[in-house]
């Protein structure tokens, strides 16, 4: 990729969303102030995404192997059913998906997409926008919140009734990660998640 042409349409991306978020003049000046934070907050978090991105473009992926090795054989008392290879890796990025499975229909499915590499940019700016975003919604039946556990930020959804979540974020600002379970608790998906090993990622 060339950089200087990456550069210029990350910075043309910038400016299209400043342009479009600007507001008109028939909204209260309250809302106008809210507009303007939220400009610098894009303006601060796109130019540390560009930054971001270009330090990994000199970064060596990790490897389908390596990969594959660092998924645990059992999460909780879920077992490790399968390993494959995720939908980006036809765009040369180390994408790896695992199935884990309990004894009564619980599942627990997590992918990895690894950002690094002269192809990373695509990771990048689609998963960047999770760790970003703030959400914070929530009903009888419904759960939608930003989050940041050290590392780790994205967007959590919870289906309260149906004990459904997914989890789509990004890990060091570098592996991006989506979790789907079915048939576990809000709390039992954290604790899963608290016991994967991500800080081994980056070693």
């Amino acid at each position: 990729m060339n950089l200087q042409l990456f550069n210029k349409s990350v910075l043309l991306c910038v400016t299209v969303m400043l342009l479009t978020s600007c507001g008109n003049d028939t909204k209260k000046e309250q809302q106008k102030d809210t507009k303007t934070f939220n400009q610098l907050d894009v303006i601060k978090n796109s130019t540390g995404t560009l930054n971001n991105t270009i330090n990994l473009m000199e970064t060596i992926p990790i490897t389908y192997e390596a990969l594959e090795d660092w998924f645990p054989k059992t999460l909780l008392d879920m077992q490790l059913i399968t390993i494959e290879k995720g939908s980006l890796s036809g765009h040369g990025i180390t994408s790896s998906v695992a199935h884990y499975r309990g004894d009564t229909n619980e599942s627990f499915d997590i992918i990895i997409n690894d950002a690094a590499g002269k192809n990373g940019s695509i990771v990048v700016g689609t998963f960047s926008i999770y760790k970003n975003m703030k959400v914070n919604r929530e009903d009888d039946y419904k759960l939608e919140k930003s989050f940041k556990k050290g590392e780790l930020g994205g967007i959590e959804t919870y289906h309260k009734n149906a004990k459904e979540s997914k989890i789509s974020g990004m890990y060091a600002d570098r592996f991006a990660i989506v979790i789907s379970t079915k048939q576990l608790e809000r709390e039992t998906v954290w604790n899963a998640i608290e016991n994967l090993p991500l800080e081994n990622l980056t070693n």
